[in-house]
């Protein structure tokens, strides 16, 4: 499994990009995302924690079981700035019609970038 994939997460109106050599294609990319959701949740609700978004999580999630099994334990993204996310859209041609949106809730929204 060696997809390349850039992404963008957009949370309460703040962007967060990242890149994954795992998580790219198939329904990967919105299972993780969907589980850090949930733990950003859960996490949020203990006033302890304050609040927490699932693009914080994300940089510390690694494969599970759902993954070949030669990536278990990896981590799946690595957080990168705008301009190296620009940078990287712009060396593989990439325009608006091959980027998707995912709605996760109101508010929040992953595109996802795949080459």
């Amino acid at each position: 499994m060696d997809n390349n994939a850039l992404y963008c997460v957009i949370e309460n109106r703040r962007e967060r990009y990242f890149t994954s050599r795992l998580a790219g294609g198939f329904s990967y990319p919105l299972i993780v995302f969907n589980t850090a959701d949930s733990l950003s949740e859960t996490m949020s609700s203990n006033s302890l924690v304050g609040r927490c978004e699932a693009a914080d999580l994300l940089p510390i999630m690694t494969a599970n079981e759902m993954f070949p099994e030669t990536c278990t334990g990896v981590k799946l993204f690595s957080e990168i700035s705008d301009s190296s996310f620009c940078q990287k859209a712009d060396r593989f041609g990439i325009d608006d019609e091959e980027i998707t949106q995912d709605e996760v809730e109101d508010d929040t929204y992953a595109w996802v970038i795949s080459f």
